[in-house]
């Protein structure tokens, strides 16, 4: 039956929407804001695995909430048109509500990776999206800092040039460029969570001016805190 339907499926489309699929043909279930509409899996922050309820106004206020997030400028980091490269798990009220929900709901274009994130893929990923936003867990970050710029900062002249006051700015300005570039070069914001940051990475990034922004929260919370 399904590969029937696979077979048949512009058919079936064409005799339902005979004059293509518009606006009109949306139809969106009606909800209550205070009703259940998530059963999302959580591996027990606050005790065992468990299945946490999520209401609409769960969901929505932390979509709410990020659409007002702005550059020092007052230009919000979600807009119509700003696009996102989702690698979190959807399953998950982290990647759910801040990768998909979100962008969809300023009118931004989500792409979904489909793969497994490993640095090579996600650094190809993300040079062809080019994404103004990424939301990811810590370690992608921690991987980059401990594998590309520590080593480079401990050896050789790099090391001497970074006691010069000076010199060490512009280091930093280079570094941060980098980065940037190797995130697809539109980056305007980096949001970590899901799990501790490495304090030695962290304090890096604020020294060198690195737009991240490092979140706190929970499933049962929709999950952000602060």
């Amino acid at each position: 039956k399904l590969t029937r339907c696979i077979n048949n499926m512009t058919e079936n489309y064409r005799k339902r929407y005979p004059h293509g699929f518009t606006v009109d043909n949306i139809q969106y279930r009606d909800v209550p804001n205070d009703q259940l509409i998530l059963l999302n899996y959580t591996s027990g922050t606050t005790g065992y695995s468990k299945g946490v309820m999520l209401t609409v106004n769960n969901l929505t206020g932390n979509v709410v909430f990020c659409q007002s997030l702005c550059d020092k400028d007052g230009v919000p980091y979600y807009h119509k048109g700003s696009r996102a490269l989702a690698f979190l798990p959807l399953a998950h009220a982290y990647g759910c509500a801040v990768d998909f929900l979100l962008p969809l709901s300023v009118g931004g274009h989500v792409t979904l990776l489909g793969k497994i994130p490993s640095p090579k893929i996600l650094i190809e990923a993300l040079q062809v999206v080019r994404p103004s936003v990424i939301v990811s867990v810590p370690l992608i970050l921690e991987k980059v800092y401990r594998k590309q710029i520590q080593p480079m900062l401990e050896k050789g002249p790099m090391s001497i040039a970074m006691k010069v006051p000076l010199l060490n700015t512009a280091i930093y300005s280079t570094i941060k460029n980098k980065l940037i570039e190797s995130f697809g070069g539109n980056l305007r914001l980096f949001i970590v969570g899901g799990a501790p940051m490495n304090q030695e990475t962290e304090a890096f990034l604020r020294k060198i001016h690195f737009p991240i922004s490092v979140g706190y929260g929970m499933t049962e919370c929709g999950p952000l805190i602060s």
